[in-house]
């Protein structure tokens, strides 16, 4: 899943992939980032 940074439009990765190229699906905006899961790790330090 990733998020365009002009318009907010959630892009799936199957559809990014058979385009071949990584544009907005909705606005055609180039910047997008990957949507990061809203689970957080913790880590036990040693």
């Amino acid at each position: 899943m990733y998020i365009c940074l002009k318009c907010g439009y959630e892009n799936k990765s199957e559809e990014l992939a058979s385009l071949g190229f990584l544009h907005c699906l909705n606005c055609g905006y180039e910047v997008l980032i990957k949507k990061r899961s809203s689970v957080v790790k913790h880590i036990k330090a040693r």
